[in-house]
């Protein structure tokens, strides 16, 4: 073949396949998009269609509380979620593999495989091998125990328009236990005095077996209404009562165990005072109490101490929560003042003389201002309502006369102002009846009166 043949043969031949290329990829260009509209508009649709159902599968939003804090909301479970908000602890979620849970939608509980019952956590499970559950850090379970004990031990007082005056509380609403634990049982008096006796002995024990013997000893004295623990009536439980009352035993214990044994030792003081003095009490409750106590033993039918001795342990108690943490006293000094002032206010006559004295030792161990007002008001509510009937000259002239001495260190100078004033109410009271009062408090001793002498014959030999 001649060459210039050769090399146009080749020229033509490499232009047509050029050409074929690129129209080939033009076609292919335009068979695409082609193509991919009518895809892209099924994926809308589907897409579409998607968003509708999940629209309608979204539960409404939870409404957030106004005291709750703030946090992020449970992920939809595919079920409705109750109003009530979740737990504020989300940071501290985590997902853990447990037993398949079976749920109803209008139950309140649900069960694992094991059967074991458990409370609704504020929202109902589907049935799903992943259960929500808490882990916490030792400082979050911490500062959540003293969370729940700053709540439990809030009193249910309340104040008046002004804001500073408190209103009366019942005493039937004081006197519940803020940890509420289940009584023991005991069939007859010898089994219950065993158990006390195993109780006392390992009080004195190493500081667990303290523990768990006070722990036992609660078990045996606690209440859930104002008269229903008949143990109170027995022998043995005076017994340890009177162990007990030295509240500078427990103050390494607990909190939570502080503030049962102050509570125990307080209810008991209210159902013996009014045993001895039925005053204001529900009578019937008390004897269905008193018959429990005497159907445990055969040799007496129910043990109960004087007025005296009631007073003796609530001041004792009342003055040793200095020795309790500082979460427990406040609470536990209401409801021991308060008892204190029912007690004095319902003391018939002739009891003062017995009564007074003691309050002069509470006096003397008491150093807290607060302290001091609550003794001189209920000093106060013990006497001026015996003015005119059992209060005599003897029990208010020098020098031997313990009401006098508690006047006079009332008003001493050195006392605070909400002391003197206490006091000198008591005082203007008393001189409506006998005038020689303004003398005798008065007199010069009482100013140069020192804080380790107050001046109480027979006041201290209570407690020696």
């Amino acid at each position: 073949m001649d060459p210039s043949s050769f090399k146009h043969t080749v020229t033509v031949y490499s232009v047509l396949v050029l050409a074929s290329s690129v129209v080939g990829s033009v076609a292919y260009t335009i068979s695409i998009v082609l193509l991919k509209k009518p895809h892209k508009a099924k994926m809308d649709e589907e897409s579409v269609f998607a968003s509708q159902e999940h629209t309608e599968m979204s539960p409404a939003p939870v409404p957030p509380s106004p005291n709750s804090v703030k946090f992020e909301p449970w992920k939809p479970l595919m079920r409705k979620l109750p109003t009530t908000p979740p737990s504020p602890f989300q940071d501290n979620e985590h997902v853990e593999s447990t037993a398949e849970a079976e749920a109803i939608e209008d139950s309140v509980t649900y069960t694992t495989e094991s059967g074991t019952e458990t409370p609704n956590i504020n929202m109902i499970l589907s049935s799903t091998s992943n259960i929500r559950s808490y882990i916490y850090s030792s400082q979050e379970l911490m500062d959540l125990g003293t969370l729940i004990e700053t709540q439990a031990i809030e009193v249910p007082i309340h104040k008046d328009e002004n804001g500073r005056n408190k209103s009366k509380v019942r005493l039937s609403q004081l006197l519940r236990f803020t940890h509420q634990i289940p009584r023991r049982h005991f069939s007859d008096i010898d089994t219950l005095e065993r158990a006390i006796d195993d109780i006392l002995v390992g009080a004195e024990s190493c500081p667990v077996d303290k523990t768990i013997s006070l722990f036992r000893l609660v078990t045996i004295g606690s209440t859930e209404q104002t008269y229903d623990n008949a143990y109170f009536f027995t022998r043995p439980f005076h017994q340890a009562v009177a162990w007990c009352s030295d509240l500078s035993l427990f103050s390494h214990e607990p909190e939570s165990l502080q503030m049962s044994i102050a509570e125990m030792l307080i209810c008991w003081c209210w159902n013996q005072w009014c045993c001895a003095h039925g005053t204001h009490t529900k009578s019937s409750e008390l004897l269905r109490v008193l018959a429990q106590a005497a159907s445990m033993a055969s040799t007496e039918t129910y043990h109960s101490v004087g007025h005296v001795e009631v007073m003796a342990v609530l001041c004792q108690v009342y003055s040793g929560l200095g020795y309790f943490a500082p979460n427990v006293q406040k609470p536990m000094m209401l409801k021991a003042a308060t008892v204190m002032k029912a007690c004095s206010s319902t003391a018939p006559c002739h009891v003062h003389r017995d009564l007074v004295p003691i309050y002069a030792q509470a006096v003397c161990a008491t150093s807290r201002q607060s302290s001091l007002v609550a003794l001189y008001e209920c000093l106060s509510v013990l006497v001026s309502p015996h003015r005119q009937c059992c209060l005599e000259y003897r029990d208010l002239a020098p020098p031997t006369s313990d009401l006098l001495a508690l006047l006079r260190h009332g008003l001493w100078t050195r006392q605070p102002p909400e002391v003197r004033e206490k006091a000198q109410s008591l005082a203007d009271r008393l001189g409506e009846q006998f005038e020689q009062m303004e003398e005798w408090c008065n007199r010069d001793e009482s100013s140069t009166e020192s804080g380790e002498n107050i001046v109480a014959p027979g006041a201290w030999s209570m407690f020696r």
